[in-house]
């Protein structure tokens, strides 16, 4: 996979998001963050660097805001599976040994 390069405007449109997306988290505010994911996937989708943290952040947002964990560890196993080597899929590894 290449290395995606953004143009200037499309940075800071992403720097902006992702701190909305992260304040809510840091708020535990879960709806605003299930409202926000959407638009941090679309803008890293093919980053190598950014997308498995929105991966890992949405799978954690799916599970704050429903009843199962088989979001979390459903969205969990597809970052790890799409992203075997990122410092996020090594952070949700230990989910593998849950039942």
């Amino acid at each position: 996979m290449d290395t995606v390069t953004y143009p200037q405007k499309d940075v800071q449109t992403l720097i902006r998001e992702h701190f909305r997306l992260m304040d809510a988290i840091d708020r535990q505010d879960w709806a605003a963050a299930k409202a926000r994911a959407p638009e941090a996937l679309r803008l890293t989708a093919g980053d190598l660097t950014r997308e498995p943290e929105a991966l890992y952040w949405s799978a954690v947002i799916t599970y704050m805001t429903s009843t199962h964990h088989t979001g979390l560890r459903d969205g969990w196993e597809f970052l790890m599976r799409r992203f075997p080597d990122s410092d996020w899929s090594k952070k949700a590894e230990f989910i593998r040994h849950l039942h």
